[in-house]
């Protein structure tokens, strides 16, 4: 592969080239074949320099140019078609499909208007697959409405005259698309990528347009237009080779504005929007195939729905986790066993049962810190967590109260039975093997045990269980309190 400084250098020579063929034999004997062979040697340049700068990209560049490979891959195929007809098969079925390539060679450039520049692609996404296939079934539509029905009236394999301002259209739109996601782009890659690209459309459709309605309508192939084609190829080969996604690579320079997320949702239905307004086209002679890329239509859309749909669900059930539980330990957040501890307060109170609740707090916590770093007094929290959870039944509930304080809630367990969890805990902890650097480190756990059965009770429930984890920690720590609710008695376990 051609490193990016020698790109343009080849391609201009190259150009340079087709200049003088052009100049020596024009539409003479082997001007025609020796100009589009120059033009596929520019297409696989092309395609070679841009798979270059995929390399050389992150998630979205990478997957970005990618997609502009495989269009140019097809306009390159196109172009093979079209020597292999004229020169060797005189096949007028391959020319058909030569020329289709050629008009709708971008339709599959179109799927990077689809990409999310905040959202990281480790592998082949697959909303890209089912727009990917959104975008054959608009090459099925365009091939139907552009090339397939007016041959019926017309045996030219060449875009006939009856359809050339729909397909301006069609190119305005992709053009206008790619203009207005590079303005709404939040990073400067994004808009780079975009903005460049809409405007290399943008000449794309320009020549097209002097092609059908300008100076090139009539020209033969060999006549000077073709270095325009050559020329539009320049365009593409300087972006793509002096492409470094690092020289662009910023964080967002403002928050993303709920209206322009919204717009950039939009450009997803560019193609089911294409299809549709083809189709109608296309029923009124052909209503059965009208229906089948209707529904090919329906059920790409559909599916696309259904997986955002499902990931949606999953991003609000990560982000309700995350709400509710602690990122270093696992366990619930103090929001998240307050809300547990309510909701048995509340089921106690229907059943006339019971619900307890622990308080743990580490011991010497602070000198853990101070003597081994913060590193080793986040593996002893987690390593606490880890004890209690082992300890306790599948509907009991744990959850970090405090910097270094843990509330355990019990549901169906009196005082005397809570008291019985706690002193499991506290031997459960005491007993495990921890060490730090090489050197073992013994953990203990103090706690403080209450109980109650209604709602009501709940501040009356922390406060008492409080007070008891502050009489063990008094009498000399590693040990379980418990403070009875009705009489305000606080009573040792050991």
């Amino acid at each position: 592969m051609l490193s990016s400084r020698k790109v343009m250098p080849v391609a201009c020579l190259l150009w340079g080239m087709h200049v003088a063929v052009l100049l020596v034999f024009g539409t003479r004997g082997h001007g025609p074949r020796l100009s589009d062979l120059i033009q596929l040697a520019l297409g696989l340049l092309t395609v070679l320099t841009v798979l270059g700068a995929a390399k050389r990209s992150d998630s979205f560049g990478r997957y970005f140019w990618w997609l502009t490979a495989f269009s140019f891959s097809i306009l390159s195929t196109g172009q093979a078609l079209a020597i292999v007809s004229e020169v060797a098969l005189r096949s007028s079925s391959l020319q058909w499909v030569a020329n289709f390539l050629f008009t709708f060679w971008f339709i599959p450039f179109g799927v990077a208007l689809f990409l999310d520049p905040d959202h990281e692609l480790n592998g082949f996404d697959s909303l890209l697959m089912l727009d990917l296939a959104q975008a054959a079934v608009c090459s099925v539509a365009a091939y139907l409405f552009f090339f397939y029905l007016p041959a019926r009236e017309n045996a030219s394999s060449e875009l006939v005259h009856t359809v050339w301002e729909p397909y301006f259209l069609v190119y305005g739109l992709v053009v206008a698309a790619f203009l207005l996601r590079s303005h709404l782009a939040h990073t400067k890659a994004a808009r780079a990528l975009f903005g460049r690209v809409g405007c290399f459309v943008l000449i794309s459709a320009l020549s097209d347009a002097a092609y059908y309605y300008g100076p090139g309508l009539h020209l033969k192939t060999g006549d000077w237009f073709d270095l325009v084609w050559s020329a539009v190829f320049l365009v593409p080969l300087w972006t793509a080779s002096t492409w470094n996604s690092a020289r662009h690579a910023e964080l967002p320079a403002a928050p993303v504005q709920s209206r322009g997320m919204v717009i950039i949702q939009v450009f997803p239905l560019l193609y089911p929007l294409l299809i549709l307004v083809m189709s109608a086209g296309i029923a009124r002679q052909r209503i059965e195939l009208a229906s089948i890329v209707v529904f090919a239509c329906f059920a790409c859309s559909s599916a696309r729905l259904l997986v955002t749909q499902h990931r949606l669900l999953n991003v609000q059930r990560l982000l309700r986790h995350e709400a509710s539980h602690d990122g270093l330990t696992g366990v619930r957040n103090r929001m998240g066993i307050l809300g547990a501890l309510r909701v048995e307060l509340e089921r106690s109170e229907r059943h006339y049962g019971q619900v307890g609740i622990i308080m743990a707090d580490a011991d010497r916590f602070k000198l853990v810190n101070d003597s081994f770093g913060h590193d080793a007094g986040d593996t002893v929290l987690r390593k606490i967590a880890a004890e209690i959870s082992g300890c306790l039944r599948p509907y009991d509930y744990v959850g970090r109260y405090g910097g270094e304080e843990f509330l355990i809630v019990v549901p169906g367990c009196s005082a005397g039975e809570t008291v019985q969890l706690a002193e499991r805990i506290r031997v459960q902890v005491a007993d495990c093997a921890l060490s730090v650097s090489g050197a073992p480190l013994v953990v203990t756990v103090s706690m403080g045990v209450a109980s109650g059965s209604s709602l009501q009770e709940l501040e009356a429930m922390l406060q008492a269980a409080d007070s008891a984890l502050y009489i063990a920690k008094h009498h000399g720590r590693n040990r379980v309190e418990v403070k009875d609710l009705r009489t305000g008695v606080t009573a040792g376990a050991r």
